[in-house]
């Protein structure tokens, strides 16, 4: 946090170490291309950019009396001030406000995709705020220091898996070297709905079974000399539909959501999925999500959750704590 003393006025301020690389893009001009642009449900930069620091290490890689060490990358200091505030996703009141919001991040990536050409690369539970009204929660869709220009940067793009853990794509977990797409990040936002669900909202899960639930997010298998890989579990519990059918939630409308989206990604990893669902726009999802093209049906993915389905009861049911 920063305070501004003249405005008496409180900013959120990062300040980090970015890569200098050929993909990589500073922070603060990606925030500025949204503005541009007026992408709905982003942050509002006050300032940003690079502070005058930057690391020296990667200058004697290739010195014969240096050890070899591929990994270390030419740094450089970089800032922004954001004049958006907000609060955690996981902070959220009711199953429809946690739905809501991730909409709201979601419609806010699929417009910087589409009319920017910027592809986030790390949905996860962090990086979806929400803002301050209580009244009209909105979500925001933050931290685009892993975002790539997909247009300009394809090649460079294609050998580089990036996003946190638990909520990367299980294409991606098994495929370390595979192309970051459009659909990677969508599926990610899937998986950080049910992470969250499962850590707040009420289901009938016993303490071991909610463990052994969550660490199908965070399994991984050390593949030495090479990149990790995982996304075995997280497979299966899509084409299984265990996140909706295993879990116990007990908000009917939420649920139903899960066993819709699973069945849509779960296209990606069979040839034919066995429609349980007559809900036409989770057919035309799956098409698209099996071809791994963006949605063509107008609207985001997670816009297109039924949020009237979270009845009127449902939309009251307060959160648990675990």
């Amino acid at each position: 946090m920063a305070f501004c003393e003249l405005n008496e006025e409180i900013f959120f301020y990062k300040d980090y170490w970015r890569e200098d690389a050929p993909h990589s893009t500073p922070e603060s001009e990606v925030y500025d291309l949204l503005a541009k642009h007026e992408i709905p449900h982003v942050a509002k930069m006050e300032l940003g950019g690079d502070n005058g620091f930057e690391t020296i290490g990667h200058i004697y890689v290739s010195k014969p009396w240096a050890r070899a060490h591929n990994r270390i990358r030419h740094l450089i200091g970089h800032l922004i001030v954001l004049i958006t505030k907000g609060r955690p996703l996981e902070s959220f009141e009711t199953a429809k406000q946690l739905v809501s919001c991730v909409a709201d991040a979601m419609e806010a990536h699929q417009k910087a995709y589409e009319l920017v050409g910027i592809l986030h690369r790390d949905i996860s539970a962090r990086n979806i705020m929400m803002t301050l009204n209580r009244e009209n929660r909105r979500g925001i869709l933050i931290d685009w220091d892993h975002c790539v220009l997909v247009n300009k940067f394809r090649d460079s793009a294609r050998i580089s898996r990036t996003g946190t853990w638990q909520f990367v794509s299980a294409y991606l977990l098994e495929n370390p070297t595979a192309e970051h797409t459009f659909v990677d990040d969508r599926e990610s936002a899937l998986y950080v709905l049910i992470w969250v669900a499962l850590r707040h909202l009420p289901h009938s899960l016993f303490a071991g079974n909610l463990k052994a639930k969550l660490d199908i997010f965070d399994k991984y298998v050390v593949n030495t000399g090479q990149r990790d890989v995982g996304g075995g579990y997280k497979r299966d519990a899509l084409m299984a539909n265990t996140f909706s059918s295993a879990i116990g939630l007990k908000v009917p409308g939420l649920k139903n959501c899960f066993a819709i989206l699973c069945d849509t990604f779960a296209a990606r990893y069979v040839e034919i999925v066995e429609s349980r669902h007559k809900v036409s726009p989770s057919h035309c999802l799956a098409t698209c999500y099996a071809k791994r093209e963006p949605c063509t049906v107008g609207k985001p993915l997670l816009v297109l959750y039924n949020l009237e389905g979270l009845r009127r009861g449902d939309q009251g049911t307060p959160k648990t704590q675990h």
